[in-house]
């Protein structure tokens, strides 16, 4: 099944090494470093960018922002607005290895949509715009876990209780200063590092809820969202950046404003191409 598989899929370590199983012949994580890439917002343009003649060149990067946000799952992924002539699109997830993760890379094309059940990505559909499902909520619930201890460990980085009340202004300035101090000297070393990568896009965020204008006050509104589950959406966009040291398709005003944090002008934040 390895040798004969039809479909480009490589997977990796948390530092990029590849290792097996090992599906097609391709290496694409080198396949996508060689390119001009763009890690993707579900906002963004990129169903209609990656299809651009022009663009055939470039690496269109799907992470799990993308992949997770929208609720039809089937259209997102499938839908007529997906051109992926130019096999330039490719997946990025987290995969199960050994009793652990690792980092699965796959590239769309027409052998990746014959992996798919249609019906079944209809139901998966429905499941999720319906909420209704049991395994659905039982993943939904876990999720939500995850959330609250993610808020957690933002709010002891910070040595906050909660964001209600922050300190004066001017003790604030001084915490995110330090902040991003610390972030700019470790951001050109997290290529390829999955785990630096991670915890510096969670300082990111963190820096974002001391913000006094209207970005850190809409972050710290959807922080306080109790039902809120996409959250630190935009925190795994940087932290998929980073890994890449990818340029960002985003339209969203606090992904610019954590790719600003970075200062590193490999990631930088566009809306078009």
């Amino acid at each position: 099944m390895q040798q004969n598989a039809p479909w480009p899929i490589s997977f990796h370590a948390f530092n990029g090494e590849r290792i097996k199983p090992t599906f097609g012949k391709k290496n694409l994580l080198d396949d996508i470093i060689r390119r001009e890439r763009f890690v993707c917002d579900s906002n963004s343009s990129w169903k209609s960018e990656a299809g651009k003649k022009d663009n055939q060149h470039r690496a269109f990067i799907i992470t799990h922002t993308a992949l997770d946000e929208p609720e039809d799952v089937s259209g997102n992924l499938f839908g007529n607005k997906v051109d992926y002539s130019n096999e330039n699109i490719f997946f990025f997830t987290a995969a199960p290895y050994q009793g652990g993760l690792c980092l699965a890379i796959e590239l769309y094309n027409s052998q990746f949509l014959k992996r798919f059940n249609p019906q079944r990505l209809k139901q998966a559909s429905r499941e999720r715009m319906g909420k209704c499902d049991p395994d659905f909520l039982k993943s939904e619930s876990e999720l939500m876990a995850q959330v609250r201890d993610e808020k957690k460990n933002i709010l002891s980085f910070l040595n906050l209780p909660n964001i209600d009340v922050l300190p004066p202004v001017d003790e604030l300035e001084r915490i995110k200063n330090g902040i991003l101090q610390h972030v700019r000297s470790v951001a050109p070393k997290c290529f390829k590092n999955y785990y630096r990568s991670m915890n510096l896009a969670g300082q990111c965020f963190a820096a974002l809820l001391l913000e006094q204008d209207a970005v850190g006050k809409k972050t710290r509104f959807e922080f306080n969202d109790l039902n809120r589950r996409n959250i630190f959406g935009d925190t795994l966009l940087i932290r998929d950046a980073l890994w890449f040291k990818s340029r960002i398709l985003s339209n969203d005003k606090a992904v610019v404003r954590m790719a600003e944090y970075l200062a590193m002008p490999e990631i930088k934040v566009t809306g078009i191409i």
